[in-house]
């Protein structure tokens, strides 16, 4: 029997698998003009001491926690990247919820601390 839950758009049933998402978000971030960040993302990276710059950065060592969703429209996929804190060694992480739109490109709308 099908699965009858709503889904997104035209979203496919099963989100990519977190560690293929992750390849593709490394993809996308090595150009940082595909990188957007939220007018909130911005106030929090302020708010934090930190630059787009280590947001990006952190897309290179970073990992996916947690479910990967559909976004709100078509092709998009949302997930929080996880990666250590810049200049301080094993404190706490920085969490990133990201969308990936149509495979090109990155939208950071959020930027929080993780504590473990």
């Amino acid at each position: 029997m099908k699965d009858t839950k709503a889904h997104s758009g035209n979203q496919p049933e099963l989100p990519p698998s977190p560690a293929r998402l992750m390849e593709l978000i490394r993809e996308i971030a090595a150009s940082s003009e595909n990188v957007f960040f939220s007018k909130h993302a911005i106030d929090r990276l302020r708010r934090r001491g930190f630059a787009d710059k280590d947001v990006i950065d952190g897309f290179k060592i970073g990992d996916i926690e947690g479910p990967v969703t559909p976004g709100d429209n078509h092709d998009e996929w949302k997930c929080k990247v996880v990666f250590p804190e810049p200049d301080i060694n094993g404190r706490r992480s920085v969490g990133v919820v990201t969308i990936v739109i149509e495979k090109q490109e990155l939208l950071v709308t959020t930027v929080m601390w993780v504590t473990g």
